[in-house]
């Protein structure tokens, strides 16, 4: 185990205890909550190491079912959407063009080679391929690997773990902040790995928002507001352009671009 900290504001700044949750991994010890009384992030303590916690929580056969059902329905075991497998894959294909899209016009240049961070089973590689784009990904999931490996150039990695180097002109961060244990390393990292001039887009749940409880769990490491996520992603050098809330899903996407 690691103790846990802060991953913007280090080790020698406290946090207060907001006591153990979810009650149901008391039996294994409990998981304590806590707030940064640096910037005011709530994170889990005390953590596995990002590479041990996959070790752990894994089941390398339910990982590859749950890649499988959703590399085919584009949804998550156990999270109907009301349409049939056919209009899901559409609605994700067209939102990711809508992405893919959005970070082009924000790129101060042509758009060639993007990468996603956490890509999955890779539907917005397949999006990206038919704007006529070069598609990267990360993903530590290796049943979801497995179906991405076949739409771009992917490496079975954290972000940190890469040896990808870009530089890339778009990077994507969707639903994939809040499950890594380095979220500041990583916009920093994602920083480096983005010519000057490039686009990001990134979406995860807000703290802030009505419903955002939902969101709380092991696998989500890191919880913000939305003020908090803007400062740390200002913090690592990205200048935000847009914003957009999702209140049906407590969720805020922010798009940002690099400076020299």
């Amino acid at each position: 185990m690691v103790p846990g900290h802060c991953d913007r504001c280090g080790s020698d700044v406290p946090s207060e205890s907001l006591g153990l949750d979810p009650p149901e991994f008391a039996p294994q010890g409990g998981y304590d909550q806590r707030r940064c009384l640096g910037c005011g992030v709530l994170f889990y303590s005390p953590r596995y190491g990002q590479r041990e916690w996959l070790d752990v929580v894994l089941d390398r056969g339910a990982q590859f079912r749950s890649a499988e059902h959703l590399a085919r329905t584009g949804t998550w075991e156990g999270m109907p959407t009301g349409l049939d497998p056919t209009a899901q894959l559409d609605t994700l294909g067209g939102y990711y063009h809508g992405v893919w899209s959005r970070l082009q016009q924000l790129a101060d240049r042509p758009v060639s080679s993007v990468l996603d961070v956490g890509c999955g089973v890779g539907h917005s590689l397949d999006a990206a391929r038919d704007l006529g784009l070069l598609p990267y990904g990360v993903e530590p999931d290796p049943g979801a690997y497995h179906y991405a490996s076949t739409k771009g150039i992917v490496d079975c990695a954290t972000l940190q773990e890469t040896k990808m180097l870009g530089p890339f002109d778009a990077v994507l961060m969707s639903d994939c902040i809040e499950h890594t244990f380095t979220p500041f390393q990583d916009l920093l990292k994602a920083r480096a790995m983005t010519r000057p001039g490039g686009a990001l887009e990134i979406k995860t749940f807000a703290q802030d928002m009505a419903g955002a409880a939902f969101y709380r769990t092991l696998s989500h490491e890191w919880a913000w507001t939305c003020s908090q996520l803007a400062e740390w992603m200002e913090a690592a050098g990205w200048r935000i352009v847009g914003r957009a809330l999702d209140y049906a899903h407590a969720q805020i996407t922010l798009t940002a671009t690099r400076g020299v």
